[in-house]
């Protein structure tokens, strides 16, 4: 596991992260979130309030508005906490 809290450097990296299988802990203002991918589908999970979010592809994740704003447009503001 690496142990982060710091900002993303690039949305590509967030996604050549997660296609290759690595679990993104993150937090976007006072909400925390679980991402990753599983054999067939990519996972965002809030933690805070137990909701898991299930997506075909990883363009319907970071395009998707169940965080208020889509990822694509806010991954500046992303703290990763942790990579593993």
């Amino acid at each position: 596991m690496y142990a982060m809290n710091r900002q993303l450097k690039s949305l590509n990296l967030f996604i050549d992260m997660l296609e290759k299988g690595h679990r993104i802990e993150f937090e976007i203002g006072e909400q925390k979130y679980l991402s990753y991918r599983n054999e067939n589908a990519f996972l965002l999970n809030n933690i805070k309030k137990k909701k898991e979010f299930i997506f075909d592809s990883i363009i319907e994740l970071i395009e998707s508005e169940v965080i208020g704003i889509p990822i694509c447009k806010c991954w500046k503001r992303i703290k990763v906490i942790s990579m593993y």
